[in-house]
């Protein structure tokens, strides 16, 4: 299994993009959100399509027992930097 160091994007496009993020979510231009709370200790910033890949990850980490956090971050600009 290899190991991945450091900050990482991923973009992948095509096909039917599920919905993942619930009938509570609300676009808000520039702000990123928490769409899966994790213990702090590893976390996955994801945007589009990415953070639904990003929520099977943490899902099969969590089979592990990595509690892994998700944030969508909606848009690059503006990128909240705040809120990552």
């Amino acid at each position: 299994m290899a190991v991945v160091r450091g900050r990482v994007f991923g973009r992948n496009l095509g096909g039917k993009v599920p919905v993942e993020l619930g009938s509570d979510y609300r676009f808000v231009l520039g702000k990123a959100q928490v769409v899966r709370e994790g213990d702090g200790r590893v976390g996955v910033i994801s945007t589009g399509y990415m953070t639904a890949r990003s929520l099977d990850a943490a899902r099969i980490a969590s089979n592990a027992g990595v509690d892994a956090g998700v944030i969508h971050v909606s848009t690059l600009k503006p990128f909240d930097r705040d809120g990552v």
